[in-house]
């Protein structure tokens, strides 16, 4: 069961399009976003049998076009008027109508004609577009319109090496000529379609024939064009401007633009293969072309699930925001500093005297977008919308978490309040209606609870609640952005296995299935997922709600050693289904522990242990800093801190799931101090041009800048087969420089944030090297590089995890 948005202004800018020559079925496009369908002129080409004119009948009641395929410059085998007396070989013999020509080589099975004989128009075509118009079909769509080409090429012609007897009218070494004719017949099938019937008229590829259009007969007697392979041809990028000032010229006469290029490999909407496509979706619609995802194959044998499920939220890749990655920060609360009352909306937009209000307010300015939240008892004044304003005046992105429901989500909450939720919904929806800018709201972050997924009653009648939610914020708000918001359940033991990944820490894919029960429910109404990771070393017990009872977790049971890749697979799992953009818009890493000295499962102020995990959270924000563009690769385009500040309110009179914790979620204490190591904030990490090398406790495999103070560590080098180390030893080579092209073991008595540079090295040399500062990983047999344990790259088969990239402060073994 699906639900619908009423799509109020339907991509306003243009058409959803479907190209599907073979096994078309109308009732499977009756649940696709495609509103412009190019398809086969019937259910058997050979046998011409049509489609059951319910099922078109059922299309257009959708809203959906239908465009016929006619090809006009070559005849297919396939067809039923085609006879096999008319071939032998490829080749037409003396039973063939006189218009006949030679088979195509590209394309087995069909036949060039001469196209601009009487006979071929009128005892073919046009009982062709009879049935055509008869079947309630919308338009044509005619390619091989470009075989005007064929027919003004000599080389064609036997008699200069080609396969094509020369007929006295044939127009060879006159393309204009040759493309007059064609143009002649365009204009009559439109003129005697449209006499018919108000039919659209698309021609495919032959965009130079306008060259030959003097007097417009062409341009008058089309709706659009199909064009095909205009930026790549077979996952392949084209030379395409000349063709592209072409099409501006169709453009300029208000004819449509559909464009198809072959660029799925059938890898899924992930790395290269996902850059190709939204690069092609991003040509075309910056150009303001309609565009079809295809199948690099080019059979046009089935839907392409990409291209179906981008064309729900083929209005948001217009906007450029959301093909790179950002970094955000919080609204947050008011706080009051030194007597002045400051948050994120005041730090980007005011000027400040105070030195740590005016470094605060630079990160704010290099952010890219401020997250607010607005709950169920929200008023007018949480929000400063002149404030708002100007920020987003100044290219700014603003979300709203609208979490009405919060943790008390379930069916009798849902039954008790759903009046009331709607009215706060119009109200909200009134309230947002006058900022003008990118605003993305965020429906019930967190809608993938327990409560609601686990009990059907309750998944749709939340979804069908959200539904109407998200109808009336559209019908107030056309132009800014639905979402929902999700966050990561399941398994998370770096131990525990069976999850649908190596380990439970890297994902939970059978938790994460759970979540789309909804999100299929929703999808096609919300053109953005948002998602939050919350970490924290105690919580209470989820199996125990709503008692207090404490659970203190490890390292190693909360999976931090993968917990960025854990993310990484968790927006491949959705970006992969949805096809969507993925934003982490809040999370938390707590720094704080909690260890239960007296055993009785409730927390006391002296089994409080301040900070012991602030090096891990430095390493988090750290690595997904360091990572982002491995992050985008999956659809993961950016992510954000859920606060400044320490809040000792935060979820004062809630059920406070991280306890004490939940006080610590900022990355300011409450006595304003950064949260820092060596200095360094994590503000600095996330905002500062600057790069920084994390060191961890203990050994770390590393690039070092060359001014590093190696005093400071026990730091072991090799070089030309030979261990240097920073000691004085009679066994081993005295290490005084550094180069950064060499990678390092340094060992650490504690976390450590050092300068680094961003210099690119080559890593060169036979046998064993010890590298760094690679931009890529050169040839090898065989590489290694240690992260919290070991992970290699090669052709052998061994039990380590492998890695994908490598970043420029990794030392790496290559052999």
């Amino acid at each position: 069961m699906r639900f619908f948005l009423l799509l109020l202004p339907l991509f306003l800018w243009g058409e959803v399009v479907l190209y599907q020559l073979q096994n078309f079925e109308p009732k499977k496009v009756l649940q696709t976003p495609f509103t412009l369908c190019i398809v086969s002129a019937f259910k058997d080409t050979k046998l011409q049998i049509p489609y059951d004119k319910e099922d078109i009948d059922a299309l257009h009641k959708e809203g959906k076009k239908l465009l016929a395929y006619l090809s006009i410059g070559e005849a297919g085998s396939y067809e039923a008027y085609f006879q096999e007396s008319w071939i032998t070989d490829g080749k037409p013999t003396k039973d063939a109508p006189s218009w006949l020509g030679n088979e195509n080589p590209n394309w087995p099975g069909d036949y060039k004609v001469r196209y601009w004989e009487a006979d071929w128009f009128e005892h073919y075509l046009k009982p062709y577009i009879d049935k055509i118009v008869t079947m309630g079909f919308d338009g044509l769509y005619l390619d091989i319109v470009d075989g005007y080409e064929y027919w003004a090429d000599r080389d064609n012609y036997k008699l200069y090496g080609g396969v094509e007897d020369l007929e006295e009218n044939d127009p060879i070494d006159d393309e204009a000529e040759a493309a007059k004719r064609m143009i002649a017949l365009v204009a009559k099938i439109s003129a005697y379609t449209k006499s018919k019937k108000r039919m659209l008229i698309f021609p495919q590829n032959a965009l130079n024939i306008i060259k030959y259009d003097t007097n417009s007969t062409y341009i008058q007697a089309i709706d659009g064009v199909g064009v095909e392979s205009l930026f790549y041809t077979r996952a392949k990028k084209n030379s395409y401007q000349f063709r592209l000032n072409l099409i501006k010229k169709y453009r300029k006469a208000g004819k449509k633009i559909v464009v198809t290029d072959y660029v799925d490999d059938g890898s899924g909407f992930v790395g290269e293969n996902r850059k190709r496509i939204l690069d092609f979706i991003h040509l075309t619609l910056s150009n303001n072309l309609n565009p079809y995802v295809a199948k690099k194959d080019q059979m046009l044998d089935s839907i392409d699930e990409i291209a179906c499920n981008i064309g729900w939220h083929l209005d948001i890749y217009r906007d450029d925001f959301f093909y790179g990655f950002h970094q955000g920060l919080p609204i947050g609360r008011e706080v009051s500093y030194r007597g002045i009352d400051i948050n994120g909306l005041k730090l980007f937009l005011e000027r400040f005297d105070d030195p740590f209000l005016q470094r605060l307010s630079g990160y704010y300015k290099k952010s890219s977008f401020l997250s607010a939240w607005l709950t169920k008892d929200w008023q007018e004044d949480w929000l400063d919308l002149a404030k708002a304003q100007r920020y987003l005046d100044a290219n700014g992105t603003l979300i709203v978490h609208y979490w009405y429901f919060g943790d008390g989500l379930d069916s009798k909450a849902l039954e008790e309040q759903k009046e009331a939720y709607v009215e706060n919904v119009r109200k909200l929806s009134s309230f947002l209606q006058a900022l003008q800018g990118r605003v993305i709201v965020v429906f019930e972050p967190e809608c993938n609870k327990a409560s609601v997924i686990d009990n059907n009653e309750t998944l749709i009648l939340f979804a069908s609640l959200l539904q109407e939610a998200i109808t009336i914020f559209k019908v107030k708000n056309p132009n800014k952005i639905a979402a929902l918001g999700i966050m990561d359940t399941g398994a998370r033991s770096a131990l525990q296995k069976g999850r649908g990944y190596t380990r439970a820490s890297l994902g939970d894919a059978v938790e994460w299935q759970k979540a789309t029960k909804i999100l299929d429910l929703l999808a096609p109404s919300i053109d953005s997922i948002i998602f939050n990771q919350n970490i924290s070393q105690f919580n209470k017990d989820p199996f125990s709600y709503p008692s207090d009872k404490l659970i203190a977790h490890s390292k190693e049971e909360l999976g931090i050693i993968d917990l960025v890749t854990r993310i990484k697979n968790f927006g491949s799992f959705f970006n992969k289904r949805y096809c969507m953009p993925l934003l982490m818009s809040y999370t938390t890493f707590v720094e704080n522990c909690w260890q239960d000295r007296d055993g009785d499962e409730k927390f006391d102020e002296e089994e409080f242990i301040p900070n012991c995990w602030l090096d891990e959270k430095v390493r988090y924000y750290y690595t997904l800093k360091k990572r982002a563009s491995e992050l985008l690769d999956v659809g993961i385009v950016g992510f954000a801190p859920m606060e400044l500040f320490d809040d000792p309110n935060h979820d004062k009179e809630g059920y406070r799931f991280f306890s004490k914790n939940e006080e610590f979620i900022g990355l300011i204490d409450k006595d304003f101090h950064p949260k820092s190591i060596d200095s360094i904030s994590i503000l600095d990490l996330l905002f500062s041009p600057k790069p920084y090398l994390f060191l961890q406790e203990g050994w770390n495999l590393v690039g070092l800048a060359k001014a590093t103070n190696i005093d400071s560590f026990l730091v072991w080098g090799y070089e030309n087969g030979k261990w240097w180390v920073n000691r004085k030893t009679d066994m081993f080579g005295y290490l005084s420089n550094i180069s950064p092209k060499l990678g390092y073991w340094v060992l650490s008595d504690k976390a450590h944030l050092l300068d680094f540079d961003a210099n690119v090295s080559s890593c060169e040399g036979d046998g064993w090297r010890l590298c760094s500062h690679l931009k890529n990983m050169p040839d090898c047999i065989i590489a290694w590089k240690y992260e919290r344990g070991w992970k290699y790259q090669g052709e052998y088969n061994l039990s380590f995890d492998r890695f994908e990239r490598v970043y420029l402060d990794e030392g790496v073994w290559i052999r």
